[in-house]
């Protein structure tokens, strides 16, 4: 059990890791610079919906782009 500064105690969490991806979009050759220029996003079509005016229709979680 942890202590809180408050006085209550809680479970302690499991340590864990992660790896941060600092690679250049578009480094093809790993020297740290897109080789091709700028890298392009590119933004997929989402099927088409009806929407009315007074109720738009938000972004859906999963919409995303890809960089290349």
């Amino acid at each position: 059990m942890a202590k809180v500064g408050d006085g209550t105690t809680t479970f302690e969490s499991t340590p864990t890791s992660l790896v941060i991806d600092t690679t250049v979009p578009g480094d093809s050759n790993g020297d740290g610079v897109a080789d091709d220029g700028k890298p392009v996003v590119t933004i997929p079509k989402r099927h088409k919906r009806t929407v009315t005016p007074l109720m738009p229709k938000k972004l859906a979680d999963g919409d995303g782009v890809q960089v290349m």
